[in-house]
């Protein structure tokens, strides 16, 4: 490989922000072989296979950069004004332009600026096309938040132009004034499962029974592994690093003592009490190990019964769900996601075309199964929402934990494929512990499609999270 195809395939996969080049960790530069750096590249859609398709497809990558008008995000740190460059041709009438900003609040601010009266930062040109680069500068001191500017330039094809302003401050936590000196805490595997109603596994009483402890010793906060939905049954997957969703909660954290319909639904508390069910938690407290698949299972036969009673008539919990289910449209979603897995017994990419692209009907699942893991979503929020609640009144707050990545057979890479580059796999280089490198297995998120979304898969999981936790480890 000669010089300047190295130089060529260097410039493709740093275009694409694929790093050529690490530091071991003994400080040693290590370079990335041009099979890696290809692979990567396609599995971020590049259309280049070896390294003769490589002057063309950074050729094609150059013109579909000029070809977008600005960049989807820009973000305003602490207030800064934000300078957004416009790439426009250069043959088009620089006329009058109509922008539209969106608070996250609510107001929108609207002005009409003429294009030619913009700064002009640099003239380009690219394969024979001229583009003029100008600067247009947005309101100064936004709001923190998530705002929306729309251009509207009717010289241009495609109509309005969207883009997201983020308004970040620049430290993301400040302790308020009068905050003594440092705090600590506690941070394990899960929680603690106390002994006599142990089913062998902590539950989300079992971690505000943690965080108290702590605070009785002087400490601030408990933490744990990600809470997470995992699958426990068909697939078995039950590492808190390889979540179905980081949008949902694992359903087997759930303390069933405090489930309303428990105490409501006499067949739940014959299933609960009887021996046979008693035997079955009595072996699951005294083996050595969580036992997820077998204390999934036994939970799951209490609580369809108490999902039958809750659907079976018009109370003032099931008017509490529908509203909750309204809001977050996801949910139901996602119910009919962990039904039709049950019902296939197979993981998404193993399920027929329209199923498979996201599209689930009547038939596709068992809708009994449906309305048991949107009931269980609910219960899970409810608990550990009166676990933050309580957590906020008696300190800082819950410690929660953000896993990297979820499982690729799971709800959100199903549901929100594009967001994924689904070829690759992520991971970390070898360090002076784990010599070989890691496989997490898990797809990585795909920086470009991310981006053009306005990274609205991200900000729903960090909110999912940060609506119960004061902190959220990363």
């Amino acid at each position: 490989m000669s010089k300047a195809e190295i130089r060529l395939l260097n410039r493709l996969a740093r275009s694409y922000g694929v790093e050529t080049a690490f530091r071991d960790s003994r400080g040693e530069r290590r370079h990335a072989g041009r099979h890696s750096l290809l692979a990567a590249l396609r599995a971020l859609g590049a259309p280049v296979e070896g390294l003769a398709g490589v002057p063309d497809a950074l050729r094609e990558r150059v013109q579909s950069e000029w070809r977008r008008l600005s960049e989807p995000v820009a973000v305003s740190w602490g207030g800064r004004p934000v300078l957004l460059e416009l790439r426009l041709p250069a043959a088009i009438k620089k006329g009058p332009a109509a922008f539209r900003l969106e608070l996250e609040g609510g107001r929108a601010l609207r002005w009409t600026r003429s294009l030619s009266r913009l700064p002009l930062v640099r003239t380009v040109s690219v394969e024979g096309a001229g583009y003029e680069v100008r600067q247009l500068a947005l309101p100064t001191g936004l709001p923190p938040g998530y705002h929306l500017l729309t251009l509207e330039l009717p010289e241009l094809p495609g109509g309005a132009h969207k883009v997201l302003i983020i308004s970040a401050p620049l430290r993301a936590f400040t302790p308020p004034p009068g905050t003594p000196g440092p705090s600590w805490g506690v941070f394990l595997r899960s929680p603690p499962a106390s002994g006599s109603r142990s089913w062998g596994a902590g539950d989300f009483t079992d971690l505000e029974a943690l965080l108290d402890w702590v605070r009785g010793l002087g400490g601030d906060l408990a933490g744990t592994l990600p809470l997470l939905a995992a699958f426990l049954d068909e697939p078995f997957a039950p590492g808190p690093y390889e979540p179905v969703s980081r949008l949902f909660w694992n359903e087997f954290y759930l303390d069933l003592a405090r489930v309303e319909e428990l105490k409501v639904e006499p067949k739940a508390r014959e299933l609960l009490n009887s021996p046979g069910c008693q035997d079955e938690i009595a072996a699951l407290r005294a083996a050595p190990l969580v036992d997820y698949r077998r204390g999934t299972a036994l939970k799951r036969r209490v609580l369809e019964l108490c999902a039958q009673k809750f659907f079976a008539g018009d109370s003032r919990r099931q008017a509490g769900l529908r509203r909750w289910a309204a809001e977050d449209p996801a949910a139901s979603d996602y119910a009919r996601f962990r039904a039709a897995v049950e019902q296939r017994r197979a993981g998404w990419t193993a399920w027929p075309g329209p199923m498979r692209d996201g599209v689930l009907r009547d038939g596709d699942f068992d809708p009994e199964a449906e309305r048991y893991h949107l009931y269980v979503q609910w219960l899970a929020r409810e608990q550990l929402g009166e676990l933050s609640a309580r957590a906020g009144q008696k300190g800082r707050g819950l410690y929660l934990d953000l896993p990297l990545g979820v499982h690729r057979e799971g709800y959100d890479v199903w549901r929100e494929r594009s967001a994924f580059a689904l070829e690759a796999g992520s991971g970390a280089p070898p360090d002076s512990f784990f010599t070989r490198g890691q496989d997490w297995a898990c797809p990585p998120l795909h920086p470009e499609k991310l981006r053009q979304q306005g990274y609205r898969y991200y900000i729903d999981c960090l909110r999912h999270h940060l609506r119960q936790a004061a902190i959220l480890r990363i």
